[in-house]
């Protein structure tokens, strides 16, 4: 199964920790004592001083880490996480996710039947807009789609001013994808799966199939010193500012901590770092 992850955080000094905290999850179904597939596709992409960044792994290069361990190494308050195993032993690197723009990121999986639909999705988008796709993928071409819709709206940097606009042009994007699909004479259904999208002080994430659950982190507490026997705990320090949202795709939690989102639903983190989880329908702008 593929993985997706998006965080975000007040302090990316403490993203360590929390990873700490979500390790098993993480790691799941992942073996230190195996060698990493030859066909393990792996991406992240930040936010970092105004940019996007990316570090990507195709299946041709050379898989180093636990999923968990790269990631607790990102310095970013905004991250996305991808990572899948293909049929192929080569992906060019600008088809590998998470795609960016400017100050966007974005990563989905489990989509189909968007290819037959590319050239009519294609004229939706501003040229200026669209001649920055790279790949030939139907994911970028779902980013890029909302991209177009959030330039309508007024621009690409509401993320931070008006989240609200964000997840309102997400939605609406998704809808005009699949009015499209509804509309057309093709003979392959639109299927939709799960993404994750982050911008500045940012977070969205959308369920469309697979499970989908999340944890938030209101505090974290972070030992100073290694224990000197069997049960002992030392004093620790405790960040009682952190505040951060880990969203994580497709496995089944054992811990309570852990929250689903629900189906066809969007879980959005504002500028106050407090998730909120609305339909896509009801994410609609009103008008």
């Amino acid at each position: 199964m593929d993985r997706l992850i998006g965080y975000i955080c007040n302090d990316n000094t403490l993203t360590h920790r929390a990873v700490e905290q979500a390790r098993s999850e993480l790691d799941a179904g992942e073996d230190d004592t195996d060698p990493r597939p030859s066909q393990l596709a792996r991406g992240f992409g930040w936010i970092r001083e105004g940019q996007a960044l990316l570090r990507k792994q195709p299946p041709q290069g050379i898989q180093s880490g636990r999923f968990g361990n790269v990631l607790a190494d990102i310095r970013g308050r905004e991250i996305v996480g991808y990572e899948c195993a293909t049929e192929s032993s080569h992906v060019e690197t600008f088809d590998l996710q998470p795609f960016s723009f400017r100050t966007w990121l974005f990563a989905q999986v489990n989509i189909s039947g968007l290819t037959d639909r590319r050239d009519a999705v294609l004229d939706e988008i501003p040229d200026h807009i669209r001649h920055n796709i790279d790949g030939n993928t139907d994911e970028e071409l779902v980013f890029y789609r909302f991209l177009a819709s959030l330039y309508d709206r007024g621009g690409f940097g509401l993320s931070t001013s008006e989240p609200e606009v964000c997840v309102q042009e997400w939605a609406r994007s998704i809808r005009k994808l699949e009015s499209q699909a509804a509309d057309d004479d093709s003979d392959r259904p639109l299927e939709l799966g799960n993404t994750t999208l982050a911008s500045e002080r940012f977070l969205l994430a959308t369920r469309f199939d697979e499970p989908m659950h999340y944890r938030v982190f209101e505090r974290l507490e972070e030992p100073t010193d290694e224990p000197l026997f069997a049960g002992h705990r030392p004093q620790g320090e405790t960040h009682d500012h952190f505040r951060g949202v880990l969203v994580l795709n497709g496995f089944t939690p054992d811990a309570d901590e852990w929250y689903e989102v629900p189906e066809r639903s969007v879980l959005w983190v504002d500028n106050d770092w407090e998730p909120t989880i609305v339909s896509l329908e009801e994410a609609l702008p009103s008008s």
